[in-house]
């Protein structure tokens, strides 16, 4: 009889602080997810840009040597329309 009001008593006993854990996991969660969203701010993600003049010719390995005769650039969708000779 009294084991199992021993049983019960821990089953239901809200007072041993063991839900730290779970603060502590979700606090971690938490922090990562905001410091994901707000890299930007704090990390360098911007790349170089480097381009090639229009009708300059590039030496290549494999392809020999590469010109770009026009490119166009399209706001409104974001592409990029090039004309490319290789030699």
């Amino acid at each position: 009889m009294a084991f199992k009001k021993h049983l019960e008593d821990y089953r239901f006993n809200l007072n041993r602080n063991r839900s730290w854990k779970y603060t502590a996991m979700l606090i971690f969660f938490f922090i990562g997810f905001l410091s994901l969203l707000t890299s930007k701010f704090y990390l360098k993600t911007e790349d170089p840009l480097y381009h090639t003049n229009t009708y300059e010719a590039v030496s290549s390995n494999i392809a020999g040597t590469v010109t770009i005769e026009n490119r166009v650039y399209h706001p409104a969708n974001g592409s990029l329309d090039m004309v490319i000779k290789m030699d």
